[in-house]
C-alpha cells in the first residue's frame, strides 16, 4: 500500500444553499455538491480581486496550472465521504439473507458517497459486510461505523418566492416561483480535496476561500444563501501502490487525443453536462448570457491507470460576444488509485 497526503478544505455552511442546474428560470431543484470546475471558477474571481497583479491578461492560465480541487462531497463530523465507484461496489449485507440478491442490488444501488476508509478498502480489492445502521437516513451515504440512530445530513426545503418586475417591464406581471435549498446538519457540510505545492500560492488561495466564505456559493447570495465558513486541515489516504485503475473524484475534460476505444472499453463512466450563466463577468452588461455547454466526465468514473489523466482549460465564451473576456472553465481534475476493476 502507498500513502497519499494532501489537504481536506471542510465548508461549513452559515446558512441554506441552493447551487442550479443552468436552466433558465428552473429553481425547484438543487445540486447537493458543488462541482470542481465551479470550485476553481470561484477561486479564480476572488484571487483575481485580491492579487490582480498575479493576473496579467485574460488569456494567462497559470492559475489553474498551479492546482487541482476535487468536487465537494458530504462530511459529518470527522467522516468524509467520496463517490461510490462507477464500476460498483463488493460488500455485502449482513442483516439481508442470502436469497435477498434483488433487495441486495437496489441498496448498493442506491449508494452514492462512501466513507474514505471505506474507499480505502475497496479500492484494494476487499470483500466488505456491512448492516443497515451503517447507513445515514437517506440510505445514501455509508459510513465506516454503525450508528444507533441514523444522523440526517441535510435536509431540502421548497420555498415559495415572487418575481416583483423590475422598473420598465411594464408588460411583466409578478410570477410566483418555487425555490429549493438545502440545510445541513449542524455537524455536516461539504468538503473538498486540494493539491498545491508552492505554500506561497496556498497561502493565496487560502485568502480566497476567506472572500468566497463571505460571498458564498449558489443563488441568493445577497440573501445569505450559500456562506460557509473554511477549515483547511491535512489527511492521508492509503491507496494500492501498483493500481490498475485510477477514480475520478473532480469533472474531467481531456484533450480529444487522449479519449481512446481502448481505454473507454475498460472504463466505467458518466459524462455531466456543463452550462448556465455568466456570473462573473467584468462587464455587467454580459453577466445575463449563458457560457457554452461542455460534457465532462462525471465523479466517480472508473478508468485504467494508463489512460492520460491530463485535463484541459476550456473557453466556454459565446460565439456571439466577440468583445468579451474568455470565460474559463477548467476540466484538470484529481484521481485517486483504484486496483478493483
Amino acid at each position: 500500500m502507498a500513502t497519499i497526503k494532501t489537504r481536506a478544505v471542510k465548508l461549513k455552511f452559515t446558512g441554506p444553499l441552493h447551487m442550479g442546474a443552468g436552466k433558465n428560470d428552473n429553481y425547484d431543484h438543487s445540486g447537493d455538491l458543488i462541482r470542481s470546475d465551479t470550485i476553481k471558477s470561484a477561486l479564480y474571481a476572488a484571487c483575481r480581486n485580491l492579487f490582480p497583479e498575479d493576473f496579467p491578461d485574460d488569456f494567462d492560465l497559470s492559475f489553474f496550472k498551479k492546482f487541482k480541487v476535487s468536487s465537494a462531497f458530504p462530511y459529518f463530523g470527522d467522516e468524509l465521504f467520496l463517490p461510490r465507484p462507477l464500476s460498483g461496489i463488493n460488500v455485502a449485507f449482513s442483516d439481508l439473507a442470502k436469497n435477498e440478491d434483488s433487495k441486495l442490488s437496489k441498496r448498493i444501488k442506491k449508494i452514492r458517497f462512501i466513507a474514505t476508509s471505506i474507499y480505502e478498502k475497496i479500492a484494494a480489492g476487499q470483500h466488505l459486510s456491512f448492516t443497515e445502521d451503517y447507513f445515514d437516513l437517506s440510505k445514501q451515504i455509508l459510513f465506516s461505523r454503525p450508528s444507533e440512530k441514523a444522523p440526517k445530513i441535510l435536509e431540502k426545503e421548497i420555498r415559495q418566492r415572487v418575481y416583483v418586475p423590475r422598473p420598465g417591464e411594464t408588460n411583466q406581471d409578478s410570477v410566483p416561483y418555487f425555490i429549493e435549498i438545502i440545510h445541513f446538519h449542524p455537524r455536516a457540510g461539504l468538503w473538498f480535496m486540494l493539491e498545491v505545492d508552492d505554500n506561497a500560492f496556498f497561502n493565496k488561495l487560502e485568502a480566497g476561500l476567506r472572500i468566497l466564505g463571505d460571498s458564498g456559493f449558489g443563488t441568493d447570495k445577497s440573501v445569505g444563501n450559500g456562506q460557509f465558513q473554511q477549515s483547511i486541515s491535512e489527511i492521508s489516504l492509503n491507496v494500492p501502490d501498483k493500481p490498475e485503475g485510477k477514480m475520478l473524484i473532480s469533472l474531467f475534460c481531456p484533450p480529444q487525443e487522449a479519449i481512446q476505444t481502448e481505454y473507454l472499453k475498460k472504463s466505467a463512466f458518466l459524462t455531466e453536462k456543463r452550462s448556465g450563466y455568466i456570473v462573473s463577468a467584468q462587464n455587467i452588461r454580459f453577466r445575463h448570457f449563458r457560457r457554452k455547454s461542455i460534457y465532462m466526465f462525471a465523479e466517480g468514473s472508473i478508468f485504467p491507470a494508463s489512460m492520460p489523466d491530463v485535463g484541459k482549460v476550456v473557453d466556454l465564451k459565446p460565439e456571439t460576444l466577440e468583445q468579451m473576456h474568455p470565460v474559463w472553465r477548467d476540466g484538470t481534475a484529481i484521481f485517486l488509485p483504484f486496483n478493483n476493476l
